[in-house]
């Protein structure tokens, strides 16, 4: 798995971000924690999963953008990035391609988190 190196986190997460960065970096066990990834496929903007989902499935190339303690939390997450997109655009039309643009702005950094 793979963290945005501008990753959002919910207040819980925020609290103990350093053990949950290190559980994720190392597959290690992370209990009530979700992630929101990247599409797993073309139809959505974002996908939310349990992060016990993905460890289970142990696929490399996930792209983690936001982490939060259950899925209610992901939900607003999601609702707040999606708000702050929808605010800055004039017409409806415009929402898919201004949200894309946004959404992969999260990886400007070159150094990103990977697991080895």
């Amino acid at each position: 798995m793979v963290l945005s190196p501008y990753v959002r986190m919910s207040d819980s997460i925020k609290e103990r971000e350093e053990e949950v960065k290190k559980a994720i970096l190392n597959g290690e066990v992370c209990h009530f924690l979700y992630c929101i990834t990247m599409p797993s496929n073309e139809q959505n903007l974002l996908d939310i999963h349990p992060y016990r989902e993905l460890q289970k499935r142990n696929e490399q190339d996930v792209v983690i953008l936001g982490l939060t303690k259950n899925r209610k939390e992901a939900v607003l997450m999601v609702t707040e990035l999606v708000t702050k997109v929808a605010s800055r655009i004039e017409k409806p039309e415009e929402f898919k391609t201004s949200f894309l643009t946004y959404r992969d702005s999260f990886f400007q950094d070159e150094n990103w988190c990977r697991k080895e």
